[in-house]
């Protein structure tokens, strides 16, 4: 249960007509197992700027079940919280509330709130114990405070975890692999020794996909396999342009493309190349550009696509790859379903070819409100460079035009493997407070600081039941191809710290 100073009225009211219902539940047949005459409705610690700025606007949570009181999201990292002052609301007729704190020697000091509510507590030794007393003085209630202050530098881009699994494919040695959603279906296509397995899931959390091996009227560039919003495609060995609906039958629908970038649409972008020549093409429209100069021919990441409020049209871009005169790039191009712009402001590092992008929301926590803001970012993992493999890990949040090494904490750690030429997709699972995932290992991340909570911003109000499940976004890498180019049997799926935290409520 969530509280602050702006509910504390309505909540003192709705209370005063009837107990609480343990659990949080609202059914009318619950056992009512405390007294409202022992309440704590609301909780926020006074104004410090010397402590922390905007102190006053911390959240606060009351979990009246288990009579704790926290701040869902913890305090910046090195945060005094030796001497504040606690502004506590409880109903009006209680006849006493005392505070119980540790101090740094190790004594009790007790704090009669009724009477000294502006006296600092010191709340370094957690828990601070809170005592209620009804009117009557035959009712009591303890209550455990805790003020939560991360305990290493914290970034909220953190990764919690990385776990890995096998390739979904029968084939015991593979040559090649790609993955493409079309639909609500994922299909892996694998290929060894000119043996083709096909693997399908609507579901990349299961590792248990459905496999079988499969015979293709043409010999396929494999990692050519893209998708548009009515089709799937693939190119052959020898540039024939192949359409498919289900991977079951394919048909020969035009010849002489080079590289395929990915679906804007209903419409497949790519490349075809004549006497040296490039030029940037479509289907089935048949729509063709100029070739701008140091716009990739090859090797680009997969094109995103997205809305925004200031575009009237869905947006693509891609990142990276080989322009006609086999340089490697490190900008971002863009097309807006006419024109094809260089977007790039700060480019990445280095440049990258075949990296994977997905976009994925992060958070930045304001000091106005030291509460948790969503925004939406592209997240660049994996890739070659001109060096080898890359393992820094980018991010933008202006859609690619300005990229940025990733926070410290949002690296990857050594043993996470990192390829380039993988398959990547944002998936959200349910996740559970008490269900083990199963089918996943897990790789070895750095120490992040302890689990808490968090409030989502503009949610101030209680909900009837706890919360045992959320909804958790995870990014997933399918397979790719390590510094020798050899095809790796490899999935792995990172998750960002804070959407692993359970809900407050």
């Amino acid at each position: 249960m969530f509280m602050t100073k702006k509910l504390i009225l309505p909540f003192v009211l709705a209370l005063a007509l009837s107990a609480l219902p343990s659990c949080n539940s609202s059914s009318d047949d619950v056992e009512y197992t405390y007294s409202s005459s022992v309440l704590v409705s609301g909780f926020y610690l006074a104004q410090d700027d010397d402590v922390l700025d905007s102190l006053q606007n911390v959240y606060f949570s009351i979990d009246l079940e288990n009579a704790q009181i926290f701040n869902a999201d913890s305090l910046p990292y090195g945060t005094d919280i030796s001497r504040l002052i606690p502004s506590i609301t409880t109903v009006s007729t209680v006849s006493a509330v005392t505070l119980t704190f540790t101090t740094e020697e190790g004594t009790d000091s007790v704090v009669n709130y009724l009477t000294s509510s502006t006296d600092s507590i010191d709340f370094s030794y957690p828990p601070v114990k809170l005592k209620v007393t009804s009117q009557s003085g035959t009712v009591e209630r303890l209550y455990e405070i805790r003020v939560n202050v991360h305990q290493t530098k914290p970034d909220t881009l953190a990764w919690n975890s990385i776990q890995s699994a096998s390739l979904p494919t029968s084939l015991s040695s593979l040559k090649a692999q790609r993955t493409a959603k079309h639909g609500d279906t994922y299909y892996c296509l694998t290929e060894g020794n000119g043996v083709y397995c096909l693997a399908t899931t609507t579901n990349p959390a299961d590792p248990q996909w459905t496999t079988a091996e499969i015979s293709l009227p043409f010999t396929p560039d494999v990692n050519s396999l893209r998708q548009t919003d009515d089709a799937m495609y693939m190119m052959s060995q020898d540039g024939d342009l192949y359409t498919s609906q289900d991977f079951a039958s394919w048909t020969c629908v035009d010849s002489g493309w080079h590289y395929l970038y990915g679906g804007y649409e209903d419409q497949l972008m790519g490349c075809k190349e004549s006497a040296g020549a490039y030029k940037i093409v479509s289907y089935p429209n048949g729509d063709e550009w100029a070739m701008p100069s140091s716009f990739p021919v090859s090797g680009c990441s997969v094109p995103v696509v997205y809305d925004t409020q200031m575009s009237y049209t869905a947006q693509m871009l891609m990142v990276g790859g080989y322009d006609s005169d086999g340089d490697m790039l490190d900008t971002t191009w863009a097309f807006d379903g006419d024109t094809w712009a260089n977007i790039t402001r700060a480019a990445l590092t280095e440049p990258i070819s075949e990296m994977a992008v997905v976009p994925y929301d992060l958070f930045s926590v304001t000091s106005s409100t030291w509460a948790p803001v969503q925004y939406p970012a592209l997240v660049a993992v994996g890739g070659l460079t001109e060096e080898g493999i890359n393992r820094t890990v980018y991010y933008s949040r202006d859609w690619g035009m300005t990229w940025a090494e990733a926070p410290d904490l949002m690296q990857l750690s050594d043993e996470v493997p990192v390829y380039y030429g993988s398959s990547a997709f944002v998936y959200s699972t349910t996740m559970h407070l008490s269900r083990a995932d199963q089918g996943w290992s897990e790789l070895a991340v750095r120490k992040l600081y302890p689990q808490c909570t968090f409030l989502p911003v503009g949610r101030q109000s209680r909900v009837t039941e706890a919360i045992t499940e959320w909804e958790c976004p995870a990014i997933y890498m399918m397979g790719g191809y390590d510094e020798d180019g050899t095809c790796v049997n490899e999935v792995w799926r990172g998750v960002i710290l804070r959407y692993t935290f359970d809900p407050v409520y």
